[in-house]
């Protein structure tokens, strides 16, 4: 495939001076030879067309008329609404010539500047002058491919270290809950999440998990699957949310414990629960005589 040379076109050319008088003339359709004559000339070396005696028919052929519409066409545009130019040898735009003149200068303004910077010339002087250009000109854009290549394979890196780390946790915590199911439903998103809550908060929430289950004499087979544990179940038993849960519990029940109520003996009567001396445990479980808590 050809390549696809570029030129700068500005968005409200349609409302030239020139260009409107044309268009008066020719209309829409003109706007549209005038546009494929000038890429046409973008592709030409010096940007310049041959003019010979077969460049009309080719150019019909592009703008889809006769050859003599093409030339009555281009003669107009050089002579009446001065669009182009032409010595009888050659057809071009001056517009076109002005702005790839700027591409050029700014081309080569750019080339120096990537040589300034990564070839690092010795002579102060020409160094001075490169740099001086340089202000002007985004060098990071030139940055050669051998050095992008190595920032992406440093992040690629740090990436797979971070991943066995959030792995590792994982797979830690996966051996400490009962019931093994799901485990390939736990997205690495979800991974690096419980990595970073830490491994010593979530061996708690499993632990408290697991003393609930025992309260109610849950058998292993009934228990969540670890995906769902893992994915949202282990919430309920973090740290601000279990304690918070136990205690309101507590204060809701009159400072006792489940439904336990006083009787006429004095020591018979359930124990007084004391919130300062549980939350002293750590709340990492439900204590086996809860008289140890007054």
């Amino acid at each position: 495939m050809k390549e696809a040379y570029y030129f700068s076109h500005d968005s409200n050319a349609r409302h030239d001076p020139k260009i409107l008088a044309m268009r008066s003339v020719y209309g829409s359709e003109g706007y549209g030879w005038y546009w494929m004559i000038v890429e046409l000339l973008r592709e030409q070396e010096n940007y310049k067309l041959k003019l010979n005696k077969h460049i009309y028919n080719a150019l019909a052929m592009q703008m889809q008329c006769t050859a003599e519409q093409a030339q009555c066409y281009i003669n107009d545009c050089i002579n009446d609404f001065e669009l182009f130019a032409s010595d009888d040898n050659f057809l071009w735009s001056n517009s076109l010539l002005k702005r790839m003149q700027v591409k050029e200068q700014k081309s080569e303004k750019a080339r120096k500047a990537a040589e300034a910077r990564w070839n690092k010339p010795s002579d102060s002087n020409s160094f001075d002058n490169a740099k001086e250009e340089e202000e002007n000109i985004d060098a990071d854009a030139m940055q050669p491919q051998c050095n992008r290549n190595a920032i992406k394979e440093k992040k690629r890196k740090e990436s797979k270290e971070n991943k066995s780390k959030y792995t590792n946790t994982f797979e830690h915590l996966w051996s400490l809950y009962p019931r093994k199911k799901g485990k390939g439903q736990v997205s690495d998103t979800k991974k690096k999440e419980l990595h970073e809550i830490g491994i010593e908060h979530l061996e708690r929430c499993i632990s408290r998990f697991k003393q609930d289950m025992m309260r109610e004499n849950r058998p292993i087979e009934k228990y969540p699957y670890g995906s769902t544990f893992f994915n949202s179940g282990y919430v309920d038993y973090l740290d601000e949310n279990y304690t918070n849960e136990i205690v309101a519990s507590c204060e809701k029940g009159g400072g006792k414990i489940g439904n336990e109520q006083p009787s006429n003996e004095k020591s018979s009567r359930a124990p007084r629960f004391d919130k300062s001396k549980y939350l002293a445990t750590g709340g990492t479980g439900e204590p086996k005589d809860y008289g140890d808590l007054i």
